[in-house]
């Protein structure tokens, strides 16, 4: 796509964006039926996830501070449940890893009854979360059933760090634990939508990776 400059005639810089999915985690192994992490882990009434992604690995895709408008995970295997209250949050923190407690003060993004599909899985959010390019973003995914089936297969990768937690129960409640969880290296693999423009001397050119 040609270049713009609109600096010489009109005395200041015009801003196109673009929208793309950067993909964080390329593995090819996958949660099994009944094992977590699993976002679309239907094997309790209920699950709640939080999953840490670092700043490092926006940057290495050539991210940096941007609206995120979508997540998508990719599923290997689903199952036909509905997930009940299907709900998304996102928010900015230091931690490096999730060794600590669940993190808190997170901004819901995306809620409504959903049903895995394989393939990607894309949930384009109400409101874009915008990222200030320095810190961490933790999402934590969270459902609430009164049933339960065997999990869907999603597709994960090995981060080297604690990079997910889980809490789930055959009961209600279970997105308002405080308490309880279990950590993992594993994390699944996600695409993150996001603007995404570079601007060089007044000029906008389109990069995409």
């Amino acid at each position: 796509f040609p270049s713009h400059d609109r600096s010489a005639a009109y005395g200041n810089q015009v801003t196109f964006t673009t929208n793309i999915d950067v993909t964080i985690g390329t593995g090819t192994g996958t949660n099994s039926s009944t094992g977590y992490p699993a976002p679309y882990g239907t094997w309790y009434w209920g699950a709640r996830h939080q999953f840490l992604i670092r700043a490092s690995e926006l940057a290495a895709q050539g991210v940096s501070s941007t609206a995120i408008r979508s997540l998508a995970f990719n599923v290997a295997s689903a199952q036909a449940q509905p997930l009940n209250d299907f709900t998304i949050k996102l928010g900015h923190t230091s931690e490096m890893d999730l060794n600590s407690g669940w993190l808190t003060g997170l901004t819901v993004v995306y809620s409504q009854t959903y049903v895995a599909t394989t393939g990607w899985n894309t949930h384009s959010f109400s409101t874009p979360f915008v990222w200030n390019g320095t810190d961490n973003i933790v999402i934590e995914v969270c459902f609430q059933n009164s049933y339960y089936t065997y999990n869907s297969l999603t597709y994960n990768s090995n981060t080297g760090f604690v990079a997910s937690r889980v809490y789930r129960a055959d009961s209600y409640g279970v997105c308002d634990n405080p308490n309880s969880y279990d950590a993992f290296f594993v994390r699944p693999n996600m695409q993150l939508g996001v603007n995404r423009a570079n601007y060089i001397n007044g000029q906008v050119t389109y990069s995409i990776s």
